[in-house]
């Protein structure tokens, strides 16, 4: 999750715990389909919503992870801790190709 939200960020995007769950997931639709090529995209093909959300939980508590509420949404923001941790990652998460779905969730939004 860490190294995912590094990547949106690098995007210049923020990510919700379920948009972060749908990139590790593999899942393909308009709003993950410029992530593809992310090297996290499909690595970890059991990633579920509701796992996502708990190890976000989890992350928060621990100082990886601020939670910023914009537009009735709460998304991920990687604090100092975070992004030292998922710089760690680069180059080490091999991706999974699985099967992708199609859904439509608002899960990202634009920083700029």
């Amino acid at each position: 999750m860490l190294y995912v939200a590094y990547l949106l960020l690098e995007e210049g995007r923020l990510a919700s715990a379920s948009g972060i769950a749908k990139i590790l997931n593999g899942t393909v639709d308009e709003e993950t389909e410029e992530f593809t090529s992310f090297d996290a995209f499909g690595s970890l093909l059991t990633m579920k919503e509701k796992k996502a959300k708990q190890m976000a939980h989890h992350l928060v508590r621990n100082g990886y992870f601020l939670q910023r509420y914009v537009d009735g949404e709460y998304y991920l923001v990687l604090t100092e801790l975070g992004k030292e941790e998922a710089k760690k990652l680069e180059g080490k998460v091999a991706p999974s190709k699985g099967k992708a779905v199609k859904k439509k969730i608002p899960s990202f939004i634009s920083l700029r």
